[in-house]
């Protein structure tokens, strides 16, 4: 008898001990991509600081009155700008962190309750479809989406004037 009590009460122990994950974010792969994302961004922005300190110790070392500070001048304003759009894409990389990782534990407390894999292998696949047509865009050019819209431009043969 206490043979029977001892193995049903270890199997209702084992069996019944299902709590959800306290943090699901940890195992969703879009959170992660997101994480090295900005992983990726920050290393590129403490480079670009380097880069930053070399333009102006360039900008100080050029000869006056030669026309090379308007060039150094330039490559620091790049530089400059680059800083800026880092900082700006580390900003957006950040929220949208804090974003997915509450989505990230909505959808998993609503699949642990119904029962549900997660995380949704779509939905991984979707995220990643979006982000190469978001890659492959490349810069914004008039040209090229007019050619598209009404195809490639025909030469017109200069008159002649005889």
């Amino acid at each position: 008898m206490k043979l029977y009590f001892l193995s049903f009460f270890t199997i209702t122990v084992i069996l019944g001990c299902s709590k959800p994950n306290p943090n699901p974010e940890l195992l969703d792969p879009i959170y992660l991509d997101i994480q090295s994302e900005l992983g990726a961004k920050e290393s590129a922005l403490k480079t670009a600081e380097e880069l930053l300190k070399q333009r102006e110790e360039e900008e100080k070392s050029v000869v006056p009155q030669t026309g090379q500070i308007k060039f150094a001048r330039k490559r620091l304003y790049d530089a400059e700008k680059s800083i800026e759009r880092l900082k700006q894409e580390i900003k957006y990389l950040e929220l949208r962190l804090q974003s997915r990782k509450r989505e990230a534990k909505q959808t998993y407390i609503t699949a642990y309750h119904d029962k549900k894999p997660w995380p949704n292998p779509s939905e991984w696949q979707t995220y990643q479809e979006k982000k190469k047509v978001m890659s492959d865009r490349g810069p914004w050019n008039v040209n090229a989406r007019i050619e598209e819209l009404n195809g490639p431009k025909k030469k017109v043969a200069p008159a002649s004037h005889e």
